[in-house]
């Protein structure tokens, strides 16, 4: 990897950089604690990605995160598709 702090991780499928519009992006996962529906999602957001972020940065939370921030993430094994799927 590279020289970025250990609380900033490259997930294994990704790149560490990536280009678009003819920009380069680093693009890291910030390692937290597990989010729950319990979780404020502010108070998540201020605590783990505030400090980190510079002026010019994106943040970009994933649909997981904000599911399970919400309540609505279900484990796997409780999913009972029906016909129509």
């Amino acid at each position: 990897m590279n020289d970025s702090p250990s609380y900033l991780k490259v997930n294994p499928e990704k790149e560490e950089f990536v280009t678009a519009g003819g920009r380069t992006f680093a693009c890291y996962a910030i390692v937290t604690e597990v989010v729950t529906g319990k979780t404020d999602l502010t108070a998540f957001l201020l605590h783990y990605a505030a400090p980190l972020l510079r002026e010019g940065d994106i943040l970009l939370l994933s649909e997981k995160l904000v599911a399970c921030a919400q309540g609505k993430a279900r484990p796997v094994e409780s999913v009972r598709p029906g016909s129509l799927a």
